[in-house]
């Protein structure tokens, strides 16, 4: 049995990416074989081409969330690899939009428009669905904060989209809910293994910005309710993992803001010191075994 990661060894700021290193070690535990491929290699060491097709005994994991490592991921899928894949349908298909889905089961989303108006006046009804002003405008794609954006006023909204429709940005506009802190929830299979909140730095609205160390983290248990929703959040988008951001607002009601996929853990093993990724290859271990004996 081999484990497969598909990785960067550098994040997008030339440091050291913590995640792969995790991997290793859950497999030298485990005694399993572990196979890279570091994305940042791409094109270099090794191509497309050099891809193997995945069969019985090989389990599979993409760290990396590139085009490139989405594709080199579904070249190497196929319907007996092991993955966290319920569906191999939502992995050759668009990106999904998980606030959508999640509207439609009934979880507790963050209120939100996807897309830019098209007119004042809709726009002004917009601002009024959200709740007024401060709107939040988020750039989809962007991760630790970027393209996170707090407008207080209609003038700066009206140009800044103006500014986003001609870039031709993906975007969404959500309620601004107030906030001392958010928790991101690792959900591995039926389960949130691992979960811990990260306080809102003074002068900052946004909790996840960059990799800041000032910030004030701690293990976060969650009610039960919500470790269900957090669960429902990546299972309804046909996953048996992923890491969901949850917002509490003052009266401590949560809402989902996303859930990522694949989510970088490293945070949230190193605060709560919980073995996330012995977890994962466990999971993925466990399910090849169930699917052997069927």
């Amino acid at each position: 049995m081999k484990f497969h990661l598909i990785y960067k060894s550098k994040d997008d700021n030339g440091n050291d990416n913590k995640i792969p290193e995790l991997f290793k070690n859950a497999c030298k535990e485990r005694e399993l074989e572990f196979v890279g491929y570091d994305m940042c290699e791409f094109g270099k060491s090794f191509t497309l081409s050099d891809a193997p097709k995945l069969g019985k005994g090989d389990l599979l994991y993409r760290s990396a969330s590139s085009t490139e490592a989405i594709t080199l991921e579904r070249v190497m899928v196929t319907k007996d690899a092991t993955t966290f894949h319920t569906d191999l349908h939502a992995l050759n298909s668009a990106r999904i939009a998980s606030w959508f889905t999640h509207q439609q089961y009934g979880l507790p989303v963050v209120p939100t428009y996807p897309g830019i108006p098209s007119t004042k006046e809709e726009i002004e009804s917009v601002v009024e669905k959200l709740g007024s002003f401060p709107i939040i405008i988020k750039v989809t794609g962007g991760s630790l904060g970027v393209g996170v954006m707090r407008i207080d006023s209609m003038k700066s909204l009206q140009s800044i989209l103006d500014y986003l429709k001609a870039k031709g940005a993906k975007v969404m506009l959500r309620k601004y809910i107030p906030h001392d802190y958010y928790v991101r929830a690792v959900v591995v299979g039926d389960e949130v293994v691992a979960s811990n909140a990260t306080y809102v730095l003074d002068g900052e609205f946004r909790t996840n910005v960059a990799t800041n160390e000032d910030q004030k983290r701690e293990t976060k248990i969650l009610p039960k309710e919500v470790q269900k929703a957090v669960v429902d959040a990546v299972r309804t988008l046909k996953r048996e993992t992923g890491g969901v951001d949850l917002i509490f607002d003052k009266e401590e009601n949560p809402y989902i803001a996303e859930v990522n996929f694949p989510n970088d853990f490293h945070t949230a093993q190193k605060v709560t010191k919980i073995d996330i990724a012995g977890k994962m290859i466990d999971y993925l271990i466990e399910k090849e075994k169930n699917t052997d004996s069927k």
